[in-house]
């Protein structure tokens, strides 16, 4: 059932009468006017789709507990949306807006139901967004990588070993097997594979390492 009442956010509007797909080159415009057949009109197009990133603005138009801060708003009830309340009581938009809502997940504050559990899908999601999104670097951003992992060899540069490298906590025991999808921390995202400061060959891996590490804190990717 779509939300009773409706307020999108500024970065949300195409126009003054109409609102856009956030997901990044999508281009999808609604036809409608009013609020409550855009809302469906979002959700059909994400349905459509069926990638990672629309399947997380789909989870966006449904997230209906607060997970900003300690929060403990359980729903948005009296017809106030999450987008409308989180505004109104927190003065942000980060329930609106993929990557800052994929940081939220990894840090398992996009719950739902009674018992405000994490919502697991969300962040198999965001992994699955992240590895599309490292496998679509450039060749060489990729092929190093995997070296400085340890994968030379060809045949072990695929998207399993991939997962594995964006997912290596440096905080795992031995005997833990936790999910690939599980998220670990922005400080300990690629962490085992950190440069060499005494070594001057590492200067070009440094500026990637740096990069993709912002990226993944900021939700980027």
């Amino acid at each position: 059932m779509a939300p009773s009442k409706y307020r999108w956010p500024d970065h949300w509007y195409h126009d003054p009468g109409h609102i856009h797909c956030i997901v990044p080159n999508c281009g999808f415009i609604t036809l409608s006017l009013a609020a409550e057949a855009q809302w469906h009109e979002l959700v059909n197009h994400c349905a459509d789709e069926m990638n990672n990133e629309h399947e997380l603005l789909k989870k966006i138009l449904y997230q209906s507990c607060c997970a900003i801060d300690e929060c403990d708003h359980p729903a948005f009830g009296a017809g106030i949306t999450q987008r409308a309340r989180e505004l109104f009581a927190h003065g942000s938009a980060y329930m609106s807006d993929i990557c800052s809502f994929v940081r939220l997940a990894r840090e398992g504050r996009i719950v739902s139901g009674v018992g405000r559990n994490p919502e697991p899908d969300c962040e198999r999601l965001a992994f699955l967004r992240m590895l599309e999104k490292m496998l679509a670097r450039p060749v060489e951003t990729v092929k190093l990588l995997y070296q400085k992992n340890g994968y030379h060899n060809i045949h072990q540069q695929n998207p399993e070993n991939m997962g594995r490298i964006l997912t290596a906590d440096p905080l795992r025991q031995q005997g833990e097997e936790p999910p690939i999808w599980w998220p670990i921390r922005s400080e300990h995202f690629l962490w085992l594979c950190r440069p060499d400061p005494s070594n001057p060959a590492d200067d070009g891996w440094r500026a990637i390492w740096t990069d993709l590490r912002e990226d993944y804190a900021n939700g980027r990717i």
